[in-house]
């Protein structure tokens, strides 16, 4: 996944910077891109994937949340509940404070996540066996190659929103080629 996330993060930027050096305005999206290279109608799938992928990612995210909270607090509020007042929590978030703030607040948790897998990772490099033996572990019987595929797919699926970002990446940084490669190389 890394290798495809960087050969296609480079890909995209660029693309972009080619764009911007020749002097065209490069789309800042991935759909965008869909639309200005294949057509509107692929650009439009494109979006509507993206969309619907985004959406699973929230799905899971606000129900996990409630199972979270009732795991650590030991509450016996329903999960649901709990998934609810977080949305309502976040929507109100949204709508009342201006973007610049939502942007911070969104920079402080991507910091902490990272920190928080961060610490994962590192605790865990300890106990961790070689990918090859995992990778050679046949499937438990009764379980087929499709349904083992079919559990990775959220991962998969996850990974492939990478790509959505890579053109406003570009701009943000703009369009200088060496902080390109080393943010999506490090991002990837």
């Amino acid at each position: 996944m890394y290798v495809l996330n960087l050969l296609s993060g480079l890909t995209i930027s660029e693309v972009a910077i080619k764009q911007y050096e020749m002097g065209c305005e490069p789309p800042t999206s991935f759909k965008d891109f869909a639309s200005l290279l294949i057509g509107e109608n692929v650009g439009r799938a494109v979006a509507a994937l993206f969309i619907f992928i985004n959406w699973c990612v929230v799905a899971f995210g606000t129900t996990r949340f409630g199972e979270v909270i009732n795991e650590q607090t030991k509450l016996s509020t329903d999960t649901a509940t709990l998934s609810a007042m977080f949305c309502a929590l976040l929507s109100t978030l949204i709508i009342s404070l201006p973007p610049e703030r939502i942007s911070k607040i969104s920079a402080v948790c991507t910091s902490l996540l990272f920190l928080s897998l961060g610490g994962i990772l590192i605790a865990g490099l300890s106990s961790m066996q070689d990918p090859l033996i995992t990778l050679g572990i046949p499937p438990s019987s009764g379980e087929s190659t499709i349904s083992t595929l079919g559990t990775a797919a959220p991962v998969f699926l996850t990974a492939m929103i990478y790509q959505n970002i890579v053109p406003t990446v570009v701009k943000l940084l703009s369009y200088d080629r060496f902080s390109t490669v080393a943010v999506i190389t490090v991002g990837s």
